[in-house]
């Protein structure tokens, strides 16, 4: 998976969809299986002002251990 594949079929078909039922602009993440990865990342910051990813110990992906306090300190915050 790519960033532009990720983008199209994914992001772009869901932030739609939450934005035609609520009126209202998605500008933020969270990811319900809370495994992200850099792809995942650099897509979402086309579109949103943060996200959030938890760690899951199925995935083993280092990039967000530490993750899963309340309030972590690494969230994704995107420049705009």
């Amino acid at each position: 998976m790519n960033v532009n594949t990720y983008r199209i079929n994914e992001l772009e078909p869901n932030i739609y969809a939450i934005e035609q039922i609520t009126g209202k602009p998605v500008l933020t993440l969270g990811w319900p299986c809370g495994c992200t990865d850099t792809v995942r990342e650099t897509a979402a910051s086309y579109y949103l002002l943060g996200a959030r990813g938890y760690y899951d110990f199925v995935c083993k992906m280092p990039n967000v251990y530490g993750c899963e306090e309340q309030t972590p300190k690494d969230f994704i915050i995107y420049i705009i």
